[in-house]
């Protein structure tokens, strides 16, 4: 404070100075301001001179053109900046401990272990048959309730295809289970990891099994001259794909074996009573979240 100064003329050069003071970084030429108004506002009331001779508008105004030649202050933190930061911090954090809680394994199943692959344990691996009955008008399935059939060309005379999704079963949160459609189970079957990363970044060459015997995915009917079954189509799939809820979108399509009972349409051998089956070789994948076990 200018203890020279009195009335309007000490209250306006306070106003101003203050802010100077706020906003304007310390040093020589903060310094050399203020000691410039100084002598400025005692001048004008030594003369007796008004205010506007130095400044239109409001003291603050005028502080605020001095300080755009100043150098400012580092403003760190401020009430709003601290409050967007903790929110940040809470929002990061709450993603980070919902990304690795028990309610995110719940909801995420195959999704979430697909990602972290290292945390589990797969050794739990066994194989079964996804059974579809086709007959005439339609088909029926007789197994295994967490796949939906959601569509297919059974029926057609252009490509032969089914479309569905597994689902995760989950028995707690640590621990669940999922039947994906697969060829080649038996092979995968003692190498489930193999298996999820290669449905994570699907490779039609990786799964292509066209007249290889070994896989059990294909059209069956009874057979008509003897005991047993004949293979009409063998089946591959075309896609999978992981979603984020824990379920496993597939898609197979059927090419004809080289047996001379196919000449016919599935559709005209259903409609003439043939014992008709689709089968789709699946893997049982259960999974343990490890770290729980020390937890």
């Amino acid at each position: 404070m200018n203890e020279k100064l009195s009335g309007e003329y000490l209250a306006d050069f306070n106003e101003v100075t203050k802010y100077l003071k706020k906003h304007a970084a310390k040093g020589e030429k903060l310094n050399e301001v203020l000691d410039d108004l100084s002598e400025l506002y005692s001048d004008l009331e030594a003369e007796g001179a008004p205010l506007s001779s130095v400044h239109e508008g409001s003291a603050e105004d005028y502080a605020k053109e001095l300080l755009e030649n100043l150098p400012k202050k580092k403003v760190f933190f401020t009430a709003k900046r601290l409050a967007l930061i903790f929110a940040a911090i809470a929002l990061v954090a709450g993603i980070y401990f919902y990304n690795n809680s028990p309610l995110k394994r719940m909801n995420s199943g195959i999704s979430y272990v697909a990602n972290h692959l290292d945390d589990f344990n797969l050794d739990d691996t066994s194989t079964t048959s996804y059974i579809i009955g086709i007959w005439d008008g339609g088909i029926s399935l007789e197994s295994e309730e967490n796949i939906e059939l959601k569509d297919h060309s059974l029926f057609s005379d252009g490509e032969i295809f089914v479309e569905g999704t597994a689902y995760s079963v989950y028995k707690d949160a640590n621990r669940g289970s999922i039947v994906v459609p697969s060829v080649h189970a038996p092979v995968f079957w003692s190498n489930p990891k193999n298996f999820i990363e290669k449905i994570s970044d699907y490779d039609e060459t990786s799964f292509r099994t066209i007249g290889n015997m070994d896989t059990d995915c294909g059209i069956y009917m009874s057979h008509p001259d003897r005991f047993g079954t004949e293979i009409l189509y063998r089946g591959n799939p075309a896609y999978y794909k992981i979603n984020p809820d824990g379920s496993v979108d597939f898609k197979f399509v059927f090419e004809k074996s080289e047996s001379p009972y196919n000449e016919k349409s599935i559709y005209k051998l259903a409609e003439e009573g043939s014992e008709l089956k689709l089968a789709l070789d699946c893997l049982t994948i259960e999974w343990e979240y490890i770290k729980s076990l020390s937890e």
